[in-house]
């Protein structure tokens, strides 16, 4: 559940009248040309790789980085800090500004004027890769910092 609701694609489904009636199911309706859909390319930003030696790794990338490791440690040190609806805002509001960018919206734009019948794959920019993977990495490092916290200290009735 910790790493879930770090997840920004966990965290949302875009609706579209045409486009996306029922939603885009967390961004799995939203195909892309380098991956199968953009939810998928969200999850395999962090190498999805399930080998212990490449956690590791991946661990000790983001705790070298300042900024990721500040941001960690200040996530468990907020008031509402352990509380999974933060969590779950966090992800969204990253959902609608990384995830959903004006170029994703387009695709569905495109739809709801007529224009095409079906959403057409996405080819994401070098840009939109870079800066979804550093969400990413600054998701894990919150995600981690307060499963950290919850195996510590033990998860209390709130």
């Amino acid at each position: 559940m910790v790493a879930d609701l770090h997840q920004p694609c966990h965290a949302g489904s875009l609706y579209s009248p045409r486009a996306f009636p029922d939603g885009d199911r967390g961004a799995n309706s939203f195909r892309v040309t380098n991956g199968r859909n953009l939810h998928t390319v969200w999850d395999s930003l962090l190498d999805g790789n399930p080998r212990f030696s490449d956690v590791q790794r991946r661990v000790a990338d983001i705790n070298a980085d300042p900024a990721l490791h500040l941001a960690g440690l200040h996530s468990v040190g907020c008031a509402d800090a352990m509380d999974p609806k933060v969590w779950a805002s966090e992800s969204r509001q990253a959902a609608l500004r990384f995830v959903y960018t004006p170029d994703v919206l387009q695709a569905a734009l495109a739809v709801e004027r007529g224009l095409v019948d079906r959403v057409e794959a996405l080819t994401l920019s070098e840009d939109y890769l870079r800066d979804a993977g550093r969400v990413a990495q600054l998701r894990a490092a919150q995600a981690g910092q307060r499963l950290a916290t919850i195996l510590r200290d033990g998860v209390r009735d709130r």
